[in-house]
């Protein structure tokens, strides 16, 4: 019993840092992430190129227009998927 709420406990511990982790990755402007590019942060020029990738996106950034919600209603007609 002890075994699993120690495990349950790291569990959550560690989803909780990654997350803390994540909201401060997307907090970087463009100009704060070069300003790191400049100043040799460990890193940031790695970041940077994956942000242009487009393999790490803000919500705004994947989609400023809706533009995939459009997408889905077109394709399943204002339903939604299991209904």
């Amino acid at each position: 019993m002890t075994a699993i709420v120690l495990v349950a406990g790291l569990t959550l511990a560690a989803s909780f840092l990654c997350s803390l982790l994540e909201a401060a990755l997307y907090s970087l402007t463009p100009a704060q992430l070069e300003v790191a590019k400049k100043n040799g942060v460990f890193g940031a020029r790695r970041f940077a190129a994956y942000r242009q990738l487009g393999m790490i996106t803000k919500g705004e950034d994947r989609d400023p227009r809706g533009e995939h919600r459009r997408q889905h209603l077109r394709r399943f007609g204002g339903r939604r998927a299991g209904r």
